[in-house]
């Protein structure tokens, strides 16, 4: 069962009721992801349910703006009690201060553990002609390791990337980072992601958690039993 607190789940779903079935279903799990779906039409009500019941709240909303709005949007996340809350990476270096210091400063004020600040670096849903097209100079591979650095260099406790971007990050920065990683698959060319790998390959490459959506909501149990196989050394 430990393999399954480095799971989080993508509740990318309509209602609150497609919440508690898979809250049902899914009670192994102690961190769901709630993304700008639920979060526009619930608000705090499903971080409060989740948290009710005990378990971590990741909130994905991914915030990209100037410093002093990304400040305190982070501190207005961090007083629902969330324990990670993503930025992207693409904000620059003094966004990424301000978000980081969003966090710890209401965080200190109310007495709670500071939420981890992820930053995203480049959408699992993009492949290099995509990267092209909005202008990126570099490589994929080389844009996630600079945004990885970035990230790092400026407080960030951790970034989304890609699985196949693990070794670059690990190889530039240590293990001493969080590397959540979305794009997990056990079947390739389903869907639009494109940059994907199964779970046990994530995680022998170095990923902290990995982040599954669809395919753990299509088939609950069988997913989780998949899960419960593998081996982390």
């Amino acid at each position: 069962m430990e393999i399954l607190k480095r799971v989080i789940v993508a509740l990318d779903v309509d209602g609150m009721e497609e919440v508690k079935k898979f809250f049902g279903l899914l009670r192994e799990i102690e961190i769901f992801k709630i993304g700008p779906r639920l979060f526009l039409n619930y608000g705090s009500e499903i971080i409060d349910f989740l948290r009710k019941e005990g378990k971590k709240v990741f909130l994905d909303l991914k915030f990209h703006d100037i410093p002093n709005t990304v400040y305190h949007s982070v501190k207005e996340a961090t007083k629902l009690g969330v324990s990670m809350i993503t930025i992207h990476t693409l904000g620059g270096k003094e966004m990424i201060k301000s978000a980081v210091k969003g966090a710890e400063e209401e965080s200190g004020r109310l007495g709670i553990e500071k939420p981890k600040i992820m930053g995203v670096t480049v959408l699992t849903s993009m492949d290099e002609e995509n990267s092209k097209e909005v202008g990126f100079a570099y490589s994929i591979e080389e844009m996630v390791k600079r945004l990885s650095l970035l990230a790092f260099e400026n407080g960030a406790d951790g970034v989304i990337a890609s699985p196949r971007e693990i070794k670059i990050i690990r190889d530039s920065i240590g293990e001493n980072f969080l590397i959540a990683t979305p794009g997990i698959r056990f079947e390739e060319g389903k869907d639009d992601q494109k940059r994907t790998l199964s779970p046990s390959e994530a995680f022998r490459l170095g990923a902290n958690y990995i982040i599954i959506g669809r395919p753990i909501l299509s088939q609950p149990e069988k997913v989780i039993e998949e899960l419960l196989k593998i081996e982390i050394q």
